[in-house]
């Protein structure tokens, strides 16, 4: 079992699982400004702007963006759960997924 097997099977709610699930591979079809966003949403707007040396509406508005992007919806998603704690949870799953593909892709000389 891979780690990001393990990291999915620790997510006990069933729902942001499935929600997890859904939305990490979306994260290949995003820009990468707004990936490297995402991937670090786990700080405020205001650290944020201040480590990627934006104004903070330009990250509030890059997270507005990737909401959309990766489909985040507020009906479903964000009744149970915030949409933060989906995004952060879907990027650490799609992280740690594509670190498994770099991996076995060096594995096997591709």
């Amino acid at each position: 079992m891979n780690p990001s097997d393990y990291f999915l099977a620790s997510i006990d709610d069933l729902r942001l699982r499935a929600a997890v699930q859904r939305i990490a591979p979306r994260f290949d079809r995003l820009p990468r400004h707004l990936r490297e966003i995402a991937l670090q949403l786990h700080f405020t707007p205001d650290h944020l702007a201040r480590h990627c040396h934006l104004s903070e509406s330009t990250v509030r508005k890059y997270i507005d963006n990737f909401y959309k992007a990766l489909d985040v919806r507020n009906d479903i998603d964000a009744k149970v759960f915030d949409r933060t704690t989906v995004i952060c949870f879907a990027a650490q799953y799609w992280r740690m997924r594509r670190q498994e593909a770099q991996h076995d892709a060096d594995a096997t000389g591709w």
